[in-house]
């Protein structure tokens, strides 16, 4: 496929496994569009390739390339952006960083989030003291390794960067998000990740528009209760 006129983004009106997608195409100054499917996802559902969003709609001209699953839809991106390295080896290794804070995403979904009510404190301590933790300190050595300078390869903005600062912001909107926050605070050369990631001029620009704030505000509101948010209560 020639090189992309414009892309469209599925995903609901939150944060979630949408925003780094958004991200890279912000940061990329790229021509797109975001889609809510949110009040007709139950029809729509069976129409994308695996009834799961993100879906990403690729537009050349009269074509349209249609991707889906969070890693593969933000993996090209930022191959198309030039957010994945200089040669394979870097770009192998930023897809195990991507992947990690993907991973441990899923991990909080399931665990926390999503974990029936009369065991989530239970879960959520073992969390904070388990699985967290080790999440930071395999992050903490790869980024002192690499200078301490808010990146995990030199000095330049790749899509492990992007994703790890999402999943902190992802964390910080949970209930539990304060508690979190101060584990990972803990290690001062993560949090910079997050630091760099925001105070990057079109990061700061897209952060400080009404659209983000929005899909801040409706994100923590979701998250207070996600069951009654998704009808499952």
């Amino acid at each position: 496929m020639a090189t992309p006129d414009s892309f469209r983004l599925y995903y609901f009106s939150i944060q979630g496994l949408g925003q780094t997608s958004r991200d890279i195409l912000e940061y990329a100054g790229a021509k797109w569009e975001m889609v809510h499917p949110d009040a007709d996802w139950g029809t729509q559902k069976a129409e994308t390739p695996f009834g799961c969003m993100p879906v990403l709609h690729v537009i050349q001209g009269e074509k349209t390339v249609i991707l889906s699953e969070s890693v593969a839809v933000e993996q090209y991106l930022a191959k198309h952006f030039g957010l994945m390295g200089k040669n394979e080896y870097e770009e192998a290794l930023i897809k195990a960083f991507h992947t990690s804070s993907m991973a441990m995403m899923g991990m909080f979904g399931g665990t926390v989030t999503w974990n029936m009510p009369e065991v989530q404190d239970k879960c959520l301590q073992m969390f904070k003291e388990v699985m967290l933790p080790n999440w930071v300190k395999t992050h903490e050595r790869h980024l002192i390794d690499n200078g301490s300078n808010g990146h995990y390869f030199g000095d330049e903005l790749t899509v492990a960067d992007i994703k790890t600062a999402n999943l902190i912001d992802h964390f910080a909107m949970q209930p539990a998000g304060p508690e979190l926050i101060e584990i990972i605070q803990k290690a001062p050369v993560l949090w910079k990740v997050k630091e760099t990631v925001d105070n990057h001029p079109k990061m700061a620009e897209y952060r400080n528009s009404t659209a983000y704030k929005e899909l801040t505000e409706r994100t923590i509101a979701f998250y207070k209760n996600p069951r009654a948010s998704t009808g499952t209560a």
